[in-house]
């Protein structure tokens, strides 16, 4: 469960903090449950590891980048 390589970046909800976004070089990004801390769900269509990531102030959307070098 979770991450296949080091975690490059995160992203808390911040109206609730119920989710955490957490991006890696695996070029996965997985939401989280903050609570429990389970697996919510997992994008894995990144085409590199993923660099950043940030939850809009009402938590509705999540946006990912990548960097290719």
């Amino acid at each position: 469960m979770g991450h296949q390589d080091e975690v490059t970046c995160v992203a808390v909800s911040m109206n609730d903090k119920a989710q955490v976004i957490s991006g890696s070089r695996d070029c996965n990004l997985i939401v989280w449950d903050a609570d429990t801390g389970g697996e919510v769900f997992t994008l894995s269509q990144h085409s590199a590891p993923v660099t950043g990531v940030a939850i809009s102030a009402d938590s509705l959307v999540a946006v990912s980048g990548i960097c290719k070098f």
